[in-house]
């Protein structure tokens, strides 16, 4: 196939898969209302929620040494689609929030393929525009994921008993959108695979391969380090805001899901493409300080909201605070996809973006912790204070290190 052939078709699979997992991200970016209001989560399982999908992720690395040594990725996109995805279907027989957590850890697990497996599409089958064609797909996605959260706030405010259909229908979306990425031919395109590893170093290997990494390529390590601020800020904030907007707002399903499922996602969709022609053109570090100083407003906002005693200022304020959260997030979620291709180089950027995801992992196991243990001792807004000084340090790292590199002092 020419190799125009191949990007345009590429693009066109990226784009559809987008469209069917705009639903299933969007179920994921509410489901922790769901579990206050409809599962009565208490607040260690809200907790425990928002810490499964970054801790199972903590296993990237070997995912990710696996799909390094392989140019043909189809079997893990299935493995995401029948396991990480259809798997889902199960919360419809229960009614048990312990229950539900075990099930949403077995989607979770296989779902720390996707990224880095996504990644090597557009490593070698996008030569240019990587960034800006994430974006596109970043906007569909996101138009789904509005679609679907308002939809199903009415559709749950109407009754609860509608949840079992819902979870089919977000499993089966799931599973369309990772299984349309297994039929894309990965070109080779001059990235170099590395060796095949006998079973017998299976567990030391990709951790010996992610420390070399670390070792050996400072930015990349730089960045991780940034990224980490940003993430406790973010995973500490993670539990507390449902526990806000149920109890301390008292929001429907609505109007939670027009918060967190719609007005968050307005940034996606229509920043998503702008900030990928500025990734493509800006160095992550750069990109990176921008937008986690952006995200640092977040936090401050909802301060701010928790000041009104009139329900309709909340509400205005909440929604206001998601508006810009989604702007904001628009710009760290690219950084977050898209920045280990560049510090991969001509090496098969699914280890470097495994190991990214492994961070991940790795804060998740304090990070959600030290967010219910600040909004135990310090007040719910002492948890969000101190979200806000994670993501200012991050900003500021980032620019530090952006000034580094580009006078040499980084290498």
């Amino acid at each position: 196939m020419k190799r125009k052939n191949v990007y345009q078709t590429t693009v066109s699979m990226l784009l559809l898969s987008a469209l069917f997992n705009g639903v299933f991200n969007g179920f994921t970016g509410i489901q922790d209302i769901i579990a206050r209001k409809a599962f009565n989560a208490l607040d260690w399982q809200l907790m425990v929620l928002t810490m499964i999908w970054p801790v199972t992720n903590f296993l990237s690395i070997w995912w990710g040494k696996i799909l390094e040594q392989s140019s043909s990725k189809a079997k893990f996109f299935w493995a995401v689609a029948v396991l990480g995805r259809l798997s889902l279907l199960l919360a419809y027989f229960t009614t048990s929030m312990n229950i539900y957590l075990l099930i949403f850890g077995l989607v979770s697990f296989f779902n720390g393929i996707l990224s880095p497996a996504s990644n090597s599409i557009y490593q070698s089958n996008l030569p240019h525009n990587r960034s800006k064609i994430f974006g596109y797909t970043m906007s569909v996605a996101s138009l789904m994921s509005m679609i679907f959260a308002f939809i199903s706030g009415r559709y749950l405010d109407s009754s609860e008993a509608n949840l079992k259909n819902i979870f089919i229908f977000v499993s089966l979306a799931g599973f369309i959108s990772a299984s349309v990425l297994s039929f894309v031919k990965i070109e080779d395109n001059k990235v170099t695979y590395q060796k095949k590893m006998a079973k017998k170093d299976f567990l030391l290997t990709p951790l010996k391969r992610a420390l070399q990494l670390l070792k050996t390529n400072k930015p990349y390590a730089h960045f991780q380090r940034d990224f980490t601020l940003y993430g406790f800020g973010f995973l500490s904030l993670a539990p507390v805001i449902p526990i806000f907007m149920v109890d301390n707002l008292n929001l429907n399903y609505t109007h939670s899901f027009i918060s967190k499922g719609i007005l968050a996602q307005i940034g996606f969709l229509i920043l998503s493409p702008i900030f990928g022609r500025l990734h493509d053109n800006f160095h992550p570090f750069k990109f990176a300080s921008y937008s986690f100083g952006a995200i640092a407003i977040f936090p401050l906002l909802l301060i701010i909201t928790g000041q009104f005693n009139n329900h309709l200022f909340s509400l205005i304020a909440i929604y206001f605070s998601f508006l810009i959260y989604g702007f904001a997030m628009s710009g760290v979620n690219m950084a977050w996809n898209m920045s280990s291709i560049h510090f991969a180089g001509n090496e098969d950027a699914s280890m470097y973006q495994s190991l990214h995801v492994t961070i991940t992992g790795i804060r998740g196991l304090f990070a959600p912790v030290l967010g219910i243990l600040a909004k135990n001792y310090l007040g719910i807004y002492g948890a969000f204070f101190m979200s806000f000084c994670f993501f200012a340090t991050a900003s500021v790292f980032s620019y530090r290190d952006y000034k580094a590199y580009s006078s040499g002092r980084l290498k």
